[in-house]
């Protein structure tokens, strides 16, 4: 069919549904338009008038096409269980504190339980995971309440009560074998802020791999620098501080973490029998290893 001249072509292309495309952006701002097909070419012309305008209007809408999609974070639905997990990492702490600290059932809480790196490299094991329940005084334990209590409601939300909790012991013990075996077997140690930097590790890396995908640098490493200053600016100071144990808790973390995350489903371990299964090996990990330990003298 012949044009009339007044017609000029502003857009032409092989392809119907984008010519198509390009005719609805014009009708949409107002611009009539008409759609033919001529020589093998789908075309889109205007009235001579609209030329300029049309162009203007096709070529902010192609820079517009052109720009990727704004990115989004991965959503990570949140888990229930925080609250109780939570409360369940304060009886533990508070009722080990309180056996030892009342020499309950004559027994030496603290020889039975700490961390001796020679026992622990002799096949003591159960004491990585026991020291972790055990402190010095007030302020270190309440300082780990905290900051355990707050880090490991956030690890729940992300994976769970029974796979946060039982990785954080698991990788607790992990980081105390590992500083075990750097710092020789003269070492001691006690506390659970071995286990508080795995649950943050663990956090920061699930959270950082999770977004991996991301193009913003500064999206996509927030979890990890954030986490990476935490364990700086509160893991580094005081005295008697054992860094080498922070360290190593907070590797054993993000070694979990980065797996987790890479992960395709974690479904199975987060709910239903799984989860049940792995909230119920939270909950006696520390007291079957507490058992090991009386049973054994020091």
């Amino acid at each position: 069919m012949a044009l009339d001249f007044s017609w000029v072509i502003v857009f032409h292309g092989r392809d119907y549904e984008i010519c198509r495309e390009r005719a609805l952006v014009l009708r949409a701002v107002g611009i009539p338009c008409q759609l033919d097909f001529h020589d093998g070419y789908h075309r889109v012309t205007v009235a001579e008038p609209d030329v300029g305008r049309a162009r203007a209007e096709l070529a902010a809408y192609e820079l517009e096409a052109a720009q990727p999609p704004p990115e989004v974070l991965p959503v990570i639905p949140p888990r229930p269980g925080a609250v109780a997990g939570t409360i369940g990492y304060i009886v533990t702490l508070l009722a080990v504190a309180g056996l030892q600290t009342n020499t309950a059932f004559s027994i030496d809480w603290l020889s039975a339980g700490r961390m001796q790196s020679g026992l622990v490299l002799g096949g003591e094991w159960w004491r990585t995971v026991t020291a972790l329940t055990l402190h010095a005084n007030i302020a270190h334990l309440f300082g780990n309440l905290l900051m355990g209590s707050v880090i490991g409601f956030f690890a729940v939300r992300l994976l769970g009560p029974g796979l946060a909790w039982t990785t954080i012991v698991v990788a607790g013990a992990a980081g105390n074998a590992m500083n075990a075996w750097i710092q020789g077997p003269a070492h001691n140690s006690i506390g659970a802020s071995t286990a508080v930097f795995a649950a943050l590790g663990l956090v920061s890396v699930y959270s950082w791999t999770r977004r991996r995908h991301l193009r913003d640098w500064a999206k996509r490493t927030a979890p990890l620098v954030g986490g990476a200053l935490l364990l700086a600016y509160t893991g580094s100071g005081g005295e008697r501080t054992d860094i080498v144990a922070h360290l190593t808790g907070f590797i054993a973390g993000s070694g979990f973490g980065y797996l987790f995350a890479r992960l395709e489903s974690l479904d199975s371990l987060q709910n239903d029998s799984g989860g049940t299964i792995l909230a119920v090996t939270a909950a006696l990990l520390v007291p079957v290893c507490w058992l090991a330990a009386i049973a054994i003298p020091a």
